[in-house]
C-alpha cells in the first residue's frame, strides 16, 4: 500500500512540475538559478558570486580569472566540431602552501553552462596553458581553452582544488 501511495504522489508531483512546461516563447520563467526567456537562457548569479578579477582563496590555493574571450578565434583547427566555438580563459593559480605543488589546467579546470553541461579543457597550439610546478608562494599564469556548442550560455569556469587539498570555486564569466 505504501508503494502505491508513493507512486501516486510521484505522479502528481511530476504532472504539477510539467504543467508549466508548455509556456509560450515570449513568457519569462525562473528555473532554479536559470532564467529562461524563449530561446535566451542566462544564469542568475548569486549576490556573492566570484567574478572575473576576483582573487578566490581555496585552501592552499588562490585562483584569479583575469579575462576571457568568447568566442576565441583559433582558426581552422582539425579538432573543432561544427556548431561549436572556443572560449579562452586567462587565469592564474597561486600556491599558498609551504610545499611545491603541481598544477594542471586539464585536471583542475572545467567549464559549465546554464544548462548544467560541463566541458573539459582542450589544447590549442601556441597558447600557454596553466601547468607545471608551483613553488611555495609562486603563481602560474596561462590560458585554459574550452570547446562549447554555439548555443551554450551562462558560462562559468570551475577550479577544482583536489591537488591542493579539496574544494571547488566557481567563477562566473560575465
Amino acid at each position: 500500500m505504501d508503494v502505491r501511495k508513493a507512486m501516486v504522489a510521484g505522479g502528481l508531483a511530476a504532472s504539477l512540475a510539467l504543467s508549466g512546461c508548455g509556456s509560450s516563447a515570449s513568457e519569462s520563467r525562473k528555473l532554479g538559478n536559470v532564467n529562461a526567456t524563449g530561446s535566451n537562457t542566462t544564469l542568475t548569479q548569486p549576490p556573492n558570486a566570484n567574478r572575473v578579477g576576483d582573487v578566490v582563496k581555496l585552501g592552499d590555493a588562490e585562483v584569479t580569472v583575469y579575462s576571457f574571450k568568447d568566442p576565441f578565434d583559433a582558426g581552422n583547427l582539425p579538432g573543432k566540431t561544427a556548431g561549436s566555438r572556443y572560449v579562452m580563459v586567462d587565469a592564474e593559480v597561486r600556491n599558498r602552501s609551504s610545499k611545491p605543488q603541481v598544477l594542471s589546467a586539464f585536471s583542475q579546470f572545467e567549464l559549465k553552462d546554464s544548462e548544467g553541461s560541463t566541458y573539459e579543457p582542450v589544447a590549442l597550439p601556441g597558447q600557454p596553458a596553466i601547468g607545471g610546478l608551483a613553488e611555495p608562494g609562486a603563481a602560474r599564469r596561462g590560458v585554459v581553452a574550452f570547446q562549447v556548442p554555439e548555443a551554450a550560455k551562462g558560462l562559468q569556469v570551475e577550479f577544482n582544488n583536489l591537488l591542493f587539498g579539496g574544494g571547488k570555486a566557481t567563477i562566473y564569466l560575465t
